[in-house]
């Protein structure tokens, strides 16, 4: 509510920093713990790379989000899209941080983390409903609607991305499996 009355994109983005930062490090613990990726550098490269998605990737979705809350009447700015995104970033990534060090508890920090992550992916889940009606002065269904176009076309064009990547990769002519993580 303190961030309706008084908006602050420089807050927003420091909090979706703080978000992406904690994913980071917990990228770094969890490739660290599985040991999959032995090589450190690429283990630190990985956690570079997360933090940059979730600062640049949030604030483009902050960008769509009030996109889509504009067109189905709310009221608001890009600043009012980034703080409700960010905010809602700020449970799960403090959550995947406990998770990835509950990982290294023998036996049961498996089951923790998996309640951790539960547990604050639905308080984000709803932070971004709430905030997306708070900051768009909208109503809960109005929020859902946006909240609900926003990502069933991030999941869609995701997909049809991976699919026409495929396709050019493919008229190339590289056999498959050339490019790494392809």
């Amino acid at each position: 509510m303190e961030a309706k009355k008084r908006p602050n994109r420089g807050e927003a983005v420091k909090a979706l920093a703080s978000a992406g930062l904690a994913i980071a490090i917990a990228t770094i613990l969890s490739l660290w713990r599985s040991g999959v990726v032995p090589d450190m550098q690429v283990i630190a490269a990985s956690g570079v790379a997360v933090f940059l998605v979730i600062l640049f990737g949030g604030l483009f979705v902050s960008y769509l989000l009030t996109l889509v809350a504009r067109i189905l009447g709310g009221k608001g700015n890009i600043t009012h899209g980034a703080t409700a995104v960010a905010y809602s970033f700020a449970a799960p990534s403090l959550g995947l941080l406990v998770a990835s060090v509950l990982l290294f508890v023998p036996l049961v920090g498996g089951i923790i983390a998996f309640l951790v992550i539960a547990v604050t992916l639905v308080v984000g889940s709803a932070t971004l409903y709430r905030g997306v009606k708070e900051m768009f002065s909208t109503d809960m269904i109005t929020a859902f609607v946006t909240v609900s176009v926003l990502m069933g076309m991030l999941v869609l064009s995701l997909f049809l991305g991976s699919a026409l990547m495929g396709a050019s990769l493919g008229g190339l002519g590289l056999p498959s499996g050339t490019l790494p993580g392809l």
